[in-house]
């Protein structure tokens, strides 16, 4: 008897995408659920043959819930253009999608590997310990980088709510330093 038929496995993937979003995320949704499901089988316990879908849909949807719970998850969705707030005026709105916008196009100027510390951190909540497993590296040099990217976003970000970033000068930082620093 096979357990796991090609259409059972479309449709944890549909429902994966569609909790997880399109992307690795919903992959990583159900990888993550499959794996439960073996460790659980493999302790003696888990779901009889007939009750998989529904024990993985769960494992997912349990999954994703502790991952939007997460006290890691700092970052919170900016409504779409085309979502206007019922207690918001349109003003309110265009300055937040403009804020949206702004912060999207500096945080895309980073580096790939300051853009990807920073989502994995902030975004999808993952510790520095288990990126520094996954990368290689120290848990401190994954700190060190996520720290430096924040800096830079911060120094981006400033730079540009004074327009001049906009025009190149990207050295406005260090001088209002040295000047708050010698105050």
């Amino acid at each position: 008897m096979r357990l796991f038929t090609n259409d059972l496995l479309n449709d944890l993937l549909r429902t994966a995408y569609f909790l997880g979003g399109t992307g690795l995320e919903g992959e990583d949704l159900l990888s993550e659920a499959l794996l439960r499901l073996f460790r659980a089988w493999a302790r003696g316990r888990g779901p009889e043959p007939e009750a998989i879908a529904p024990y993985v849909v769960g494992t997912m949807r349990n999954l994703r819930i502790d991952i939007l719970r997460s006290a890691r998850m700092k970052w919170q969705h900016v409504a779409l253009d085309n979502d206007v707030p019922a207690d918001a005026s349109i003003e309110e709105h265009v300055v937040q999608v403009e804020e949206s916008q702004r912060m999207r196009s500096l945080f895309n100027e980073l580096s790939a590997p300051y853009q990807e510390v920073l989502m994995a951190m902030h975004v999808d909540g993952i510790k520095p310990a288990v990126l520094a497993e996954a990368w290689g590296t120290t848990s401190n040099a994954v700190s060190l980088r996520a720290s430096r990217a924040r800096r830079q976003l911060r120094d981006k970000l400033r730079c540009s709510l004074c327009d001049r970033y906009a025009k190149g000068e990207h050295a406005c930082l260090a001088s209002e330093e040295s000047v708050n620093r010698a105050a």
